[in-house]
């Protein structure tokens, strides 16, 4: 009976692991009869022990067991190898399998047996027929007719035909549905030109004068006949006698003997290729290009232009051929084209333009766009209401793709990919649409709570439970209204930490108290909107919880809302207080709470704004009996007073230092001051800049000779004994303050 033989492709990867087999445990098998149980899987190994043709049957099977994953040579892991399934005799299942081998190479394999009825299945090694494979093809002499065997459903044939010569293969006539296939070896096809004819068909190739093999496949019964014979070939005709050309601007004309036409060519520089006869003919024509005789098309197109064509590739080999193929779909008359190279940004992955997010144009055949991800997140690349363009996304000028999938919408679509932050995205997009300009759309959603403009929103007095899976997550505060107290308290506080903005434009709450690690607390000092930023400070992922509560702000809690004070005697009610406290006139002023027997501190600032120490005043300490005594010299401004303390409630006072104003000068052009009184270590005296000051005791010795030399001047006194003292201060030889008492 006739077996029908069909070359099968390369099986791409095989699985198992059903019912505890596999192919690591494969179990060595024996020519001849085996059995494999009913609804098994099982694999096997065998050791060729002769050169030739490898068989296994399964023809038993009633089509209810089929080869898993096909043949691997020498391992699990080894090379797919070819095989062939052929036609049991009188069924019509293709369960005859068959493959050429070495003697001694190991084969694995493995069986399903889906039956409820055990399997006996057969393997052989036998020689092969002549013609029955590839490595036993039939020599030919030279051209002639040949006869295909009806006992083999291919037939092998190898033969050198001449150089520089058209062959051509052909079954015309026969009758017979037969096709062939022509290879430079037993696994490299050669491209040829098919064409049709009555009762047959016909094939053929440009010959280099090197080896080939041609594979007839019989459909029928029957043997048939076919010849080979050659033709003179006419540049152009094939890929491989191509007409060489170059980069120009000139126009090229094409020989209207023929519907095809290949031209190969060197790009100049690295860069686009541009091929065109838009506007140069009316003739239907159709263009590609590849970068080998024996591979496909890297580009092609067909009726860019009207029933013209267009196309553009990137090349960056220019020491290399390329192959162009024009085809005419109609007409014999001659027509122009034109081929261009060039290097301009966007033609090349490394020199590509820049995208934005928004509106971007496209205007050639193909682009290049690079494109720097801001946030982590969905890129989307939208395409919806255009025709005709197709996009690729890679990591590197490698071509390492980026995986991203398609949501419907009209058009070719919104493709979407996920990038993280920094990370380049160059993207190539191809138009095979009729436009020369198209613009498309590009735009990020960063992934919820990672960046503050995709926040959270919060909600007060809720626990709220957060998985730290990224390094930040970010959440919305609220409008709480103005002058309010925010308390935060949160678990886990060795593995995360927080910071609180005023807007997304990253303005740090500086006023962030911390009570123990796992509570804090600012004050909300306006009505805008707030934004906490969580930091995983753990290297694993971590979830926990965080409440948010809000308090009113109590007198004196807060610079900003303190205690006003207009008296000399105050009460201080909170460990921490502040005081607000404006002098009605300029002069030194002393603070104190001598006597409390707790731990104090106190300090002022000229500003509430920002309680830096810039803005600190300084003062001078003054000893007492327990407590705090401190003065410092005012203007008319705002002071803010802060008393810390371990023990409340305590008392305090604050009171302006002595001053003399002395009106009765002798000179009527000089106005003094001088403070403090009484004097303790040392006085100021002001508006006598220039002057001689000399310093009695009440005997009227002279104890100082001092020059002033600036117009607030301050005097030493931290020699002289508790007592009073008298002054007299010169200037330019005239006494104008003369026995002015002091009193230490």
């Amino acid at each position: 009976m006739k077996k029908i033989v069909l070359l099968m492709a390369l099986y791409s990867g095989f699985y198992f692991n059903l019912r505890g087999q596999s192919c690591d445990t494969a179990d060595v098998v024996n020519l001849g009869a085996n059995i494999l149980k009913p609804f098994t899987e099982e694999w096997y190994v065998h050791q060729t022990t002769q050169t030739g043709l490898v068989k296994i049957s399964l023809c038993e099977s009633n089509g209810y067991a089929y080869i898993l994953g096909g043949f691997r040579k020498d391992s699990c892991e080894g090379s797919l190898i070819n095989f062939y399934s052929s036609k049991c005799d009188s069924k019509d299942y293709y369960l005859l399998n068959y493959f050429y081998s070495t003697a001694g190479e190991y084969i694995y394999f493995g069986i399903v047996n889906y039956s409820s009825d055990t399997l006996t299945w057969h393997l052989q090694e036998v020689l092969p027929k002549p013609g029955e494979v590839c490595q036993s093809a039939i020599s030919l002499p030279d051209t002639g007719t040949y006869s295909v065997d009806s006992t083999l459903s291919i037939t092998w044939y190898k033969i050198t035909p001449l150089a520089n010569k058209k062959v051509i293969v052909s079954n015309c006539g026969t009758g017979n549905a037969g096709s062939a296939s022509v290879y430079a070896d037993c696994k490299t096809y050669l491209s040829t030109v098919v064409g049709s004819c009555t009762g047959g068909n016909t094939y053929s190739y440009f010959s280099t004068g090197d080896e080939v093999y041609i594979a007839w496949y019989n459909w029928g019964d029957s043997s048939f006949s076919w010849t080979i014979s050659y033709e003179d070939a006419i540049p152009g005709d094939f890929c491989n006698n191509a007409i060489e050309t170059t980069i120009t601007s000139n126009i090229d004309t094409i020989n209207a003997t023929g519907y095809d036409k290949w031209y190969k060519f060197k790009p100049i520089m690295p860069g686009r290729v541009s091929i065109s006869n838009c506007g140069l003919s009316t003739r239907d024509s159709y263009v590609g290009v590849a970068s080998s005789c024996n591979t496909g098309f890297i580009a092609n197109n067909n009726n860019y232009c009207g029933y013209q064509s267009k196309l553009s590739f990137e090349v960056k080999d220019t020491s290399v051929y390329y192959y162009v193929k024009w085809n005419s779909l109609s007409g014999d008359e001659a027509y122009k084209w034109t081929i261009s190279n060039q290097n301009e940004s966007g033609d090349l992955c490394s020199n590509p333009l820049t995208a934005i997010e928004g509106k971007n144009l496209l205007t050639n055949t193909y682009q290049w766009y690079k494109y720097i991800v801001p946030y982590s997140g969905k890129v989307n690349f939208d395409f919806c209401g255009i025709t005709g363009v197709n996009i690729n996304v890679y990591k590197d000028c490698n071509y390492t793709p980026v995986s991203g999938s398609f949501s419907s919408c009209s058009g070719s679509g919104l493709y979407i990919v996920t990038a993280g932050e920094g990370d380049t995205l160059l993207i190539k997009l191809n138009n095979y649409s009729a436009s020369d300009s198209i613009w498309w759309g590009l735009n990020v959603k960063p992934n919820p709570a990672q960046y503050c403009i995709t926040a959270l929103e919060t909600d007060t007095s809720a626990n709220i439970n957060t998985l730290m899976d990224t390094q930040y997550k970010w959440y919305h505060l609220k409008n709480y209204g103005n002058l309010k107290k925010v308390k935060i308290q949160y678990s886990s506080c060795d593995s995360v930490d927080f910071v609180v903005y005023k807007s997304c434009a990253t303005t740090v709450v500086e006023n962030l108290i911390s009570v123990d690690c796992e509570n804090k607390y600012f004050y909300v000092t306006d009505t805008n909107d707030y934004y906490i930023k969580w930091t995983r400070t753990a290297d694993a992922s971590i979830n926990f919880n965080w409440k948010i509560t809000i308090d009113s702000v109590i007198p004196g809690e807060t610079c900003l809302n303190p205690v006003i004070i207009n008296d000399t005697l105050f009460s201080a009610t909170t460990y921490m207080q502040w005081f607000k406290f404006t002098p009605s006139t300029e002069g030194e002023y002393e603070i104190s709470n001598c006597g409390f027997n707790g731990n104090s501190s106190i300090k002022i600032f000229s500003d509430c704004v920002n309680l830096s120490g810039s803005e600190e005043v300084t003062l001078l300490s003054e000893s007492c009996t327990q407590g705090n005594k401190v003065s410092f010299n005012a203007g008319i401004n705002d002071y803010y007073i802060l008393w810390e303390s371990d023990s409340v409630p305590f008392n305090w006072t604050i009171k302006k230092k002595s001053t003399i104003i002395i009106d009765n000068v002798l000179s009527n052009t000089h106005y003094l001051k001088i403070y403090p009184l009484p004097a303790k270590n040392y006085i100021y005296v002001e508006g006598v800049e220039g002057a001689y000051l000399q310093l009695f005791d009440i005997n009227g010795r002279l104890l100082l000779n001092k020059n002033i030399l600036s117009d607030k001047e301050r005097i030493d006194l931290h020699i002289l004994k508790e007592g009073i003292y008298f002054m007299n201060i010169k200037h330019n030889g005239n006494v104008i303050v003369q026995r002015t008492s002091i009193i230490k």
